[in-house]
This record gives C-alpha cells, sequence and structure tokens, in this order.
C-alpha cells in the first residue's frame, strides 16, 4: 500500500514485493484498501457511541427535572443512537408484518362475504 501511495504501478510492486505478476500486486493492493476503510468505518461508529452515551447522560437528569428543551434534546440523541447502532430497524420490521397481516385478513374476509363479487 505504502509503494501503491507513493505512486508505484503495479508491475514494480510486484517486483519489488515478490508477487508473482502485476495482477496479484493489484489484488492485494485492493484488499488492504478495503480493509483500511472497514475498520475506521467501525470505529467511528463506537467514537459515535460513546458520544451519544455521554450526551444522553448529560441531558438524563434535566429532563427528568422538567427541562423541556433538554428532554426534546434526549430523545433526539437517543433516536440518533438508535439508528446509529441498528436499534429503530426491529420495530419497522414487526410493523410491516403486522400490516401485511392485516391486508391479508381483510383480503380473506372481502373473498369470503356472500354476493360479494368485488
Amino acid at each position: 500500500m505504502t509503494l501503491r501511495e507513493a505512486g508505484a504501478k503495479y508491475s514494480a510492486i510486484a517486483e519489488q514485493l515478490g508477487y508473482k505478476s502485476p495482477a496479484s500486486a493489484y489484488r492485494a493492493v485492493v484488499a488492504g484498501l478495503k480493509k483500511t476503510l472497514q475498520e475506521p468505518a467501525e470505529e467511528l461508529r463506537k467514537l459515535d457511541e460513546v458520544r451519544y452515551d455521554r450526551l444522553i447522560l448529560a441531558l438524563w437528569q434535566r429532563a427528568l427535572d422538567g427541562d423541556l428543551e433538554a428532554y426534546d434534546r434526549l430523545l433526539k440523541a437517543m433516536r440518533q443512537r438508535g439508528a446509529l447502532l441498528g436499534l429503530n430497524a426491529p420495530a419497522q420490521i414487526e410493523q410491516t408484518i403486522t400490516e401485511i397481516k392485516t391486508l391479508r385478513e381483510r383480503y380473506a374476509r372481502r373473498k369470503q362475504a356472500p354476493g360479494d363479487q368485488g
């Protein structure tokens, strides 16, 4: 990766590091890039989680004491933290499943209604 960052061609990287071909050097560089792109995202997610936890803690008592502005900001921070961690998705999925079941039940009742050719 350091050689590529310095502008080296894949053929030079392969020769210098002992890869069989420039294509092998290319695959190694791409694999390294993917790894470095994935790790910071997870680290940033963890950092944001800690930040939200601190913010929630700071707002918690003020909200409980009746500070409506703190309460509003607390709810927003909790929603954002939930979205960051993927905690909001199960409720959405469950709601969609319930809606589908309700629609199926309505359709079944409509089909069974006597004289309704609808």
